[in-house]
């Protein structure tokens, strides 16, 4: 076997790993080491709702008075909101709410999520301290069955399920609900190793003592949880604890997001995974390395198969995997040149959406090896 028939296939399973390889390994490993599910008893301690907001005029009001609706008990429930320096109606629409249990922060200054966040943690009062995002719509027993777990000591973060929905029936919003049941599928596997790596933004929580601030060089949503397991703590899965959003329209919106979240990644991987080294917790290496490194290196493994493919056409098996190639690049070019059309080739938008995530894995990983922080504070992207 030539080099060059090693990298050609060395890049068939660095491509294939993630989607494949790393959830058998997975599975494999929850069926030797997985704890058995266990059925809480209903808690129902005091919990502070955290929800930052930047421009969120279309979604806000929705958020608001669906929270406040949720069943829990009033008197253990306060939602905080954090405007950060919003220059839509976001601000005015808060200001029509005159319920006891909501509180409304103005920051001075844009200062960021995990900013506000921090902010928002000086005024908490709940032993529980749940994270979402203004555009997740919590079912009405999400709060209730987030908490369930905490009766557990050991248990310092728990992770709801997010549901994607797509009221537009567009193309890129049905790929990514088709990416989110994959994920759900690798946090439900790795919450019964106790272990889930990171979390969802749009509905987590953690015990209030365990709250560190956060930096505005990685995503709260990671960072927060991976702190809580190396401080000996259990990050779980909870997926009867849901939200709905709707997903993102258009592979630009994706792209945008995407590469935002692979630059911030990069820079948690690079802070967390020493934490795992020494001494080594090796459960937390393979996760780390298997779900974040390898498959935001997709661009890598994708390059080094096309170029050895083409030094290895003198051999005729290997001109069928060029011409596929060939065939998906033709595929994704024809998804862009019609991304403005009404009516899509589903095979060509697919084919031009997962190039445009490609192309945002190696963004975001240009800046991180540059140290360049991406464009604005933070921007709302929504549908």
């Amino acid at each position: 076997m030539t080099s060059l028939t090693i990298i050609f296939w060395l890049s068939v399973a660095g491509i294939i790993y993630p989607y494949a390889i790393y959830p058998f390994l997975l599975r494999l490993l929850v069926i030797v080491k997985g704890k058995k599910p266990v059925e809480y008893p209903p808690i129902t301690p005091m919990v502070s709702v955290l929800i930052p907001a930047y421009n969120e005029e279309k979604v806000i009001e929705e958020k608001i008075i669906t929270t406040l609706a949720i069943d829990y008990p009033r008197e253990k429930l306060e939602v905080i909101v954090i405007s950060d320096q919003s220059t839509d109606n976001t601000d005015e629409i808060l200001s029509r709410f005159n319920d006891p249990r909501l509180k409304v922060i103005h920051l001075e200054k844009r200062s960021g999520k995990n900013q506000a966040l921090s902010r928002a943690m000086e005024v908490a009062g709940g032993e529980i301290i749940v994270f979402t995002d203004a555009n997740a719509i919590f079912d009405s027993n999400a709060i209730r069955e987030l908490v369930r777990p905490f009766h557990d000591r050991t248990i310092g973060s728990v992770v709801g399920q997010l549901v994607y929905q797509n009221p537009k029936g567009t193309l890129i919003a049905n790929l990514e609900k088709l990416y989110w049941s994959y994920d759900n599928l690798l946090k439900n596997w790795e919450g019964q190793l106790h272990t889930l790596l990171g979390a969802n933004g749009s509905i987590f929580a953690i015990r209030r003592e365990l709250w560190e601030p956060v930096d505005d060089m990685v995503h709260e949503d990671f960072i927060i949880p991976t702190r809580i397991i190396n401080r000996g703590f259990s990050n779980i899965y909870r997926p009867s604890a849901q939200v709905r959003e709707i997903a993102s329209s258009t592979p630009e919106q994706e792209y945008s997001r995407r590469s935002r979240i692979v630059w911030k990644g990069w820079v948690a991987m690079g802070r967390t995974l020493g934490w795992f080294l020494h001494p080594p917790r090796w459960i937390m290496i393979f996760e780390i390395i298997s779900r974040k490194a390898v498959k935001r290196l997709i661009w890598f493994f994708g390059g080094t198969l096309f170029i050895s493919n083409i030094l290895l056409l003198t051999h005729p098996w290997y001109i069928y995997p060029f011409v596929a190639q060939i065939l998906f690049l033709i595929a994704a070019t024809g998804g862009r040149l019609q991304r403005d059309r009404n009516k899509k080739n589903k095979l060509c938008y697919y084919a031009y959406s997962i190039m445009a995530l490609i192309g945002a894995n190696l963004v975001g990983f240009l800046d991180y090896l540059r140290g360049r922080k991406p464009e604005g504070i933070w921007e709302v992207q929504r549908p």
